[in-house]
């Protein structure tokens, strides 16, 4: 299953920008997990235990994950969407207070 997440470029597109690569990829990386626990937790809720541990078998293995999700979530891209746009909506709310983000330059009159 191809990895999801907020990339460096996915945050660039969103107007999030850093000094360094080292700093973005940084911001990258916690907000991905971030992401991941949240679709996971949205995931859990509509499974039960045998569902999720038959799911841990197959990530386990590396297996069809999403012939899985097919047949036992077959809202998963929808619920993938709406974590996508909820967290980076929050993102963007709170841009001004995540450390390092170069803000962008306001507008004014000439």
């Amino acid at each position: 299953m191809k990895k999801i997440g907020f990339a460096p470029d996915a945050l660039a597109r969103l107007g999030i920008r850093f000094e360094t690569s080292k700093e973005v990829n940084a911001f990258s990386d916690i907000i991905t997990e971030e992401y991941e626990v949240r679709i996971g937790s949205e995931i859990s809720r509509r499974c039960n235990a045998e569902q999720l541990a038959e799911l841990d078998r197959i990530i386990e293995s590396k297996g069809d994950s999403v012939k899985w999700f097919n047949r036992n979530v077959p809202e998963y891209l929808d619920i993938i969407y709406k974590k996508y746009t909820e967290l980076a909506k929050e993102l963007l709310d709170y841009i001004d207070e995540i450390p390092g983000v170069i803000k962008p330059a306001k507008k004014g009159r000439c």
